[in-house]
């Protein structure tokens, strides 16, 4: 009866109490070490390092096309949890959450639910058995931690009016026995009487299996020690604190997925000791690779095993898998299947020594699935050229003066490659700024027009929905009418939310100043920012770098110092130098919201500086210290009369015809923007440049000689 999902109606409560008649099936312990041979890769999966890389979970949900097999502890003879193919199991520590509230009716544990959803807050539904009657607790959290779980109680009650009970890993055990059976009886009694009872299997020093029955889950041992005086002495139980150093236990519970009518669904749920930890280990598949698919990654299938521990009082989990394997993962994530077979191969070549040189770099794990170093998507992205690339490269790596080469990569140089000295601050004698052929994106991207509309806003269309009319106004300059509704007029030529200005609406009418295009890993246009909202970003970054700040909206922002390849080095705001970590940090001072720029191979344009030739030959440079000075149109009206008003109305841009015939838009105020080029730090070998060599007729070593100078190509050894 081992079930991925399944609906209950009113025979939930017998199924629930079948369950202890079932034996609790198995899950593993495996050792925090990370110690590895060079064929074996352990990849983070989820983890929460606090000094690198964050990102974790309460639970993961698993499942094998094949069966898996879950262990606890170093006892890999016999399964404590056998799953059957495509049925799903979740995991979870032993630890604190947040008891929302318990009932026995589903619509109202969905309401609940959905109000902490509101709030910014994950709920998940547990079922139990209390009295012979199924109870829905909503609950919060699942963490090992305490202090995070207040915090998130603190906000549920701030955020969603809900005043929660903590719940945590205290219990109450009324048994230990050598059989199963045994074991059901009591938990049946237990659940009869009211109280949250559960099968627990645990290994003993010897590594024998023991099953013994806790109540409760409180959140302290006087708590506790409250419970187990509540139980009735006519029951015949004896009580006893549980073990609080058991190295490998495993509780069995149910989550609830509630649908519509009075039907719903459950989940297996394995909550396991934080001491020790869980290891799932796919069947052999007939059927191609053994997979184990994650849900909480997207659906992604790995390869290998997975490892679950809390770390760094964090739940992790942790896939190991041969270092070949892993490749397969890393070279789809990275490039992609149908680039051209040496520029995978280039690609396998770098993943494999960037990964050999992280060392043990987590400590329960060599790397992370992330682009922190290398992006790892798993199975979802092995292709035939994919696996071939790895397969024909297999053990080789870089050498530099016999020892592994700093084996970084990215997706565009713009043109030029960069020194070690415009990204960490320090020369890497292999990494010298040579000339990459970058512009595929470009010549691949879509165009856009910048346009002018009617009320004087300018800003970015795509061409698509532009229709030409063939009329020109006194500049030369096309009209065009919007062939689409709710068409989005953007800052900059990109699909991105935060480039969103307004709609436009079919039939109207626009100037066509510009021709441009659609951002790109060659070539991009952030902003522009105003002064204040360039202040806002300085202040926030220097905050973290121990820089300066600034009190009023910035007026002048300038690139005073760039790098061999042209990289900015040192960017001065109102005079003042702005302070970075190292040279390419300069990407995230300058962030917007969750998005930095994408490389530092960049010019600021200051669009609120220009010069204006007036009268006899008299000349104006905006922007002045003097406030409140601004430009106006001047104009004829009548005989003898002038009229003045403000540029462009009302529009905070407007353009400028210089003498060569060449537009330009201007900011009334001090605003910036930034015209880049290159997507990454530079450092190293750019895929874009690879692809085009490899299509040019290059091999994979020619290509990474290109980018590495005087190195080494040659198989891996300790």
């Amino acid at each position: 009866m081992q079930q991925k999902k399944r609906s209950i109606s009113a025979a939930i409560v017998a199924f629930f109490m079948l369950f202890f008649m079932i034996p609790l099936e198995q899950v593993n312990v495996r050792a925090e070490s990370g110690q590895s041979d060079a064929q074996t890769i352990r990849v983070a999966l989820f983890v929460d390092t606090g000094q690198y890389y964050r990102q974790t979970v309460p639970t993961v949900t698993l499942s094998s096309n094949s069966g898996m097999d879950v262990y606890a502890g170093e006892n890999f003879k016999h399964p404590l949890q056998q799953v059957e193919p495509s049925d799903e199991l979740r995991f979870s520590p032993d630890g604190y959450y947040i008891l929302a509230g318990e009932t026995p009716q589903q619509t109202k544990a969905q309401q609940l639910a959905q109000q902490l959803s509101k709030a910014g807050i994950k709920a998940e539904i547990r079922l139990s058995i209390k009295k012979g009657e199924a109870i829905f607790q909503v609950i919060s959290g699942i963490d090992p931690n305490r202090s995070r779980i207040e915090e998130m109680a603190q906000k549920a009650a701030k955020e969603a009016g809900i005043h929660g009970e903590i719940k945590g890993p205290y219990r109450v055990e009324t048994g230990v026995f050598s059989k199963q059976s045994e074991a059901d009886n009591q938990v049946g009694q237990l659940m009869n009487a009211g109280y949250d009872a559960y099968l627990v299997k645990a290994l003993n020093p010897d590594g024998s299996l023991v099953y013994r029955v806790w109540v409760g889950n409180e959140s302290s041992a006087t708590a506790r020690d409250a419970l187990a005086q509540s139980i009735p002495k006519n029951l015949g139980i004896q009580t006893a604190p549980a073990p609080e150093d058991l190295q490998s236990y495993v509780i069995e519970q149910y989550d609830a997925i509630l649908g519509g009518g009075s039907q719903v669904e459950f989940v297996k749920h394995i909550v396991f000791s934080p001491r020790g930890g869980l290891s799932v280990i796919p069947r052999e598949s007939a059927n191609g690779p053994a997979l184990i698919k994650v849900s909480e990654k997207g659906d992604r299938r790995y390869r290998g095993t997975m490892e679950m521990a809390v770390y760094k009082n964090a739940f992790t989990l942790v896939n190991e898998l041969p270092l070949e394997q892993y490749l397969y993962g890393v070279v789809g994530s990275e490039m992609a299947a149908g680039w051209p077979l040496e520029a995978l191969k280039a690609q396998a070549v770098l993943a494999r020594t960037y990964v050999l040189g992280l060392g043990n770099k987590y400590g329960i794990a060599h790397t992370s699935d992330s682009v922190y170093e290398q992006a790892y998507k798993g199975f979802n992205m092995e292709k035939d050229d994919i696996r071939r690339a790895a397969d024909e490269t297999a053990g080789q790596v870089i050498w530099y003066n016999n020892k592994l080469a700093e084996a970084y990569y990215y997706s565009n140089a713009g043109g030029m490659t960069a020194d070690g000295s415009e990204v960490w601050g320090n020369r890497v004698p292999y990494l010298q700024p040579v000339a990459s052929v970058d512009d595929i994106p470009q010549r691949m991207s879509e165009d856009w027009y910048c346009v002018a509309l009617s009320d004087g806003d300018i800003g970015y269309v795509h061409s698509d929905y532009i229709t030409v009319t063939g009329g020109k106004n006194s500049l030369g300059l096309s009209y065009g009418v919007v062939n689409t509704d709710d068409l989005n007029f953007r800052s900059a030529p990109s699909r991105q939310k935060t480039t969103h200005i307004r709609s436009l609406a079919r039939g109207m009418t626009v100037i066509i100043l510009d021709t441009v295009k659609e951002n790109n890993s060659y070539q991009w246009i952030r902003g522009p920012y105003s002064g204040e909202k360039m202040r806002e970003m300085l202040n926030e970054s220097q905050k973290l770098y121990g820089g300066s700040t600034w009190a009023a909206p910035i007026a002048s922002l300038r690139v005073t110092e760039r790098g061999p390849s042209g990289r900015v080095m040192e960017v001065e705001a109102d005079g003042k130098k702005v302070t970075s970590r190292t040279p390419d940090s300069y990407r995230s001072v300058f962030r917007d919201g969750d998005s930095s720029l994408r490389s530092t191979l960049f010019e600021i344009e200051e669009m609120g500086s220009y010069t204006v030739l007036g009268a006899d030959g008299k000349k104006v440079t905006y922007p002045q210290s003097t406030s409140g000075n601004r430009l106006y149109a001047v104009s004829g009206s009548g005989k003898n009369q002038l009229v003045t008003d403000r540029l462009n109305g009302y529009s905070e841009y407007f353009v400028i015809l210089n003498a060569q015939n060449q537009l330009r838009v201007a900011s009334k105020d001090p605003a910036f923007r930034f015209i880049g080029k290159g997507y990454g730090h530079g450092l190293g070998m750019s895929q874009y440049g690879a692809r085009a060599m490899a299509e040019e007729g290059y091999d994979y070593r020619e290509i990474l000689e290109h980018y590495y100078q005087g190195v080494r190509i040659a198989p891996y050894s300790k």
